[in-house]
């Protein structure tokens, strides 16, 4: 009984062996595949969005995000405008470019929501992003990193997900309203899309 007990667990044994030998070799074989959370946790950190125009402009444009770490990387390159001419971009409240003079996308961004325009330096805001100046063909780009702003993050007073930028015209009459609304030319919604 003793030399069955001890070939059956010597049995056993190489059997055993055998299968961690091949479980082994098929780990060593496998290609590594990134999980569906680490390409969701990628997708979050960049996005390109494009511009669409308002008020018979002829805008077009991309804006890239990625966020690294704690700084925000945008990358902004318009077409189809004013030659030789500024145009300012903000972040708006909301991320809906659907009106035909933008009142959709909602006023500035700011810490408080709702500032009327006229009461925001415009240049200080947090919803300042920065300025285009065309060449002679109309086109511009910009450049911007920040750690003042986040994309998809959980920090309320930086997340600009769901919010939209607006390119305006950098001279309109800032106490015409008319003028205000009309100033702006394209609009980005900053959003995701199922």
């Amino acid at each position: 009984m003793r030399y069955l007990w001890i070939l059956i667990s010597g049995v056993v044994l190489f059997l055993s062996s055998c299968e961690d030998k091949d479980r082994l070799q098929r780990e060593e074989n496998m290609e590594l595949v990134p999980t569906p959370l680490l390409k969701a946790l990628e997708a979050k950190r960049e996005m390109a969005i494009y511009f669409s125009s308002a008020n018979q402009s002829n805008l077009s444009g991309i804006m890239n995000l990625k966020q690294e770490q704690d700084t925000l990387n945008v990358l902004i390159q318009l077409t189809g405008l004013e030659a030789d001419h500024e145009y300012d971009l903000h972040l708006h409240q909301f991320a809906n470019c659907n009106s035909t003079d933008l009142r959709s996308a909602g006023s500035y961004w700011t810490l408080d929501d709702l500032i009327p325009h006229d009461s925001v330096d415009l240049r200080t805001n947090i919803s300042f992003l920065g300025t285009i100046t065309t060449n002679p063909e109309g086109n511009g780009q910009m450049s911007l990193r920040t750690d003042h702003l986040c994309l998809d993050c959980n920090n309320k007073n930086k997340q600009i997900l769901d919010k939209s930028v607006i390119v305006h015209d950098a001279h309109f009459e800032e106490n015409d309203s008319l003028s205000y609304y009309y100033s702006r030319k394209g609009c980005a919604e900053i959003k995701r899309v199922e």
